[in-house]
């Protein structure tokens, strides 16, 4: 068996959205009066849409409803995405590497609107064959649906790709749907050992190479 296919997470791993994402929401917090829970941020990254928004209103308190608290982070974080987005080193470059042996996707549990901009900003359209929101699948990271998804429309078996991720449910949800997963561990946050452990850890995405791709754990050798 050999890869077939590498899907990219897109907040943490290719833009430096993360942290902005906790800004925003702890700024909703803050304007409402409400202490920050401990945990809130790392249980956060990950989660779709519908999951995080209520996680927000249940767990946060913030005095609205999920759709009310989706709306106002969004539109916040759109905002960030008209002013400029940050790349991390190497994304454009990583991505487009891949796309010369492999075919491509990113799986994101950012909503279509800022996935769309967001590979708009960075000029992948181009090479990429899906993009996947976990708004558009049953559950969110770190369950594997989105990773299943995307394998789904690249037409490969889950077990022959790629992921490259950065955070924990991110990680998680790839190591679910049966995949190879690549991690770049950020700064914000950083998965813990016991998670690092199940992937290839790299520094940068300077560092995803061809040649990394074809010797991770696992694959067949070729003849």
């Amino acid at each position: 068996m050999q890869p077939a296919a590498v899907i990219f997470d897109m907040d943490g791993t290719l833009t430096d959205t993360e942290a902005v994402w906790d800004v925003v929401r702890r700024g909703l917090a803050e304007d409402a009066g409400l202490a920050w829970p401990d945990g809130a941020t790392q249980a956060m990254m990950g989660m779709s849409t519908a999951e995080w928004s209520t996680f927000l209103v249940e767990e946060v308190g913030l005095p609205m409803t999920p759709p009310e608290a989706a709306r106002a982070t969004i539109e916040k974080m759109a905002q960030h995405h008209r002013e400029g987005i940050t790349l991390l080193p190497g994304a454009v470059e990583a991505v487009r590497r891949m796309a010369e042996k492999y075919p491509i996707a990113i799986v994101s549990s950012s909503p279509r609107v800022l996935i769309d901009a967001g590979v708009e900003s960075m000029g992948i359209g181009d090479v990429l064959t899906a993009t996947v929101s976990t708004e558009e699948v049953e559950r969110g990271k770190p369950e594997p649906d989105g990773y299943l998804r995307a394998a789904e429309l690249l037409g490969v078996e889950p077990s022959k790709c790629v992921a490259v991720e950065d955070a924990t449910n991110g990680i998680l949800s790839a190591v679910a749907a049966g995949m190879r997963v690549v991690a770049v561990p950020p700064h914000f946050h950083p998965p813990a050992d016991d998670v690092l452990e199940q992937t290839t850890v790299i520094e940068t995405l300077n560092d995803l190479t061809h040649e990394l791709i074809a010797e991770l754990p696992g694959w067949t050798p070729s003849a």
